[in-house]
């Protein structure tokens, strides 16, 4: 396993602990807000330690987490990467997916962005802006 790696999840598994005073938390959107639940049960479980929130930009999410000047990121699955491991789902984002009737979702009550992974999808974002 890389060494960055490795540090990045000792470093992560002791901030969990109350053993260090900082967790590195990178996101990859801006919803902090709806993560404010998860962030104070954190922060009342492990008194002490300050999370410590950075944003990562969408083409190269994965470089901070690699060189250690992160522990954790929050990141939209689906995750291919063979020398990270991905943990569990953290929260869940209501989005609307528009698709032709015969599209091969058309029928489906919902999809997840692993669904998306091989489809061609247009984003709200503004000409020369940043979108997952």
């Amino acid at each position: 396993m890389h060494r960055g790696l490795q540090q990045s999840l000792e470093r992560a598994v002791l901030s969990a602990k109350g053993k260090t005073e900082v967790l590195r938390l990178g996101m990859m959107s801006s919803n902090s807000e709806d993560l404010r639940p998860l962030l104070t049960a954190f922060a009342s479980r492990h008194l002490g330690c300050t999370v410590q929130i950075r944003a990562m930009g969408y083409n190269d999410p994965f470089s901070a987490l690699r060189r250690g000047t992160i522990d954790v990121l929050l990141a939209w699955l689906p995750i291919r990467e063979p020398d990270l491991t991905v943990g569990p789902v953290v929260c869940t984002e209501p989005v609307v997916l528009c698709v032709s009737s015969t599209h091969r979702l058309a029928t489906r009550r919902s999809v997840s962005y692993e669904d998306l992974a091989d489809e061609a999808v247009l984003t709200g974002a503004a000409p020369g802006g940043t979108a997952p």
